[in-house]
């Protein structure tokens, strides 16, 4: 049966192009709340003395996200150098809906951030909003997280004063 995907269920993770990071809990941005992956095709409209010819360019793709920002969170530390640096960048949209054999569904992209904005209102968190303009054209695959790695920023269930550690 055909059901729709929540879009809780697809989370962004960034990485600088040069880290080997495997552990999705160092590259999963916390408090994402919303994103768009855009695509397009410009639109090739000539006049011809026969008639119009019409057809389309490449690909161009965007990711657009907002997140509320954490303290010590190493993915807005990388996503704000990357901005900073111009430097080039690598993402995943990961659809964590439903797994094969420990391999999530993806969406990979390299790119760099045209804006970074953290806008701070007296009543709500500081939020993120950022845009990546994306080389070339998305590619599709899996990525392997565990169950942990894409729920990074829940707590587990701790027993009685477990969380101060332990008693001295």
């Amino acid at each position: 049966m055909v059901q729709p995907i929540q879009g809780m269920k697809k989370v962004i993770f960034f990485q600088s192009m040069d880290d080997a990071t495997t552990d999705g809990n160092e590259l999963r941005l916390a408090f994402q709340t919303e994103h768009t992956l855009s695509m397009e095709r410009e639109e090739i409209d000539e006049l011809t003395k026969d008639g119009r010819l019409k057809d389309t360019g490449d690909i161009s793709a965007s990711i657009e996200l907002t997140s509320y920002v954490a303290e010590n969170d190493a993915t807005y530390d990388l996503l704000k150098k990357s901005f900073k640096d111009n430097a080039l960048l690598q993402a995943w949209e990961v659809d964590v809906t439903d797994a094969t054999d420990g391999e999530y569904p993806a969406t990979y992209v390299q790119g760099k951030l045209t804006n970074f904005e953290v806008s701070s209102s007296a009543d709500g968190f500081a939020e993120l909003s950022t845009t990546i303009a994306v080389n070339l054209t998305p590619q599709e695959g899996f990525v392997t997280l565990t169950p942990e790695e894409f729920t990074a920023v829940q707590y587990a269930f701790k027993d009685f004063g477990e969380a101060a550690g332990p008693a001295e």
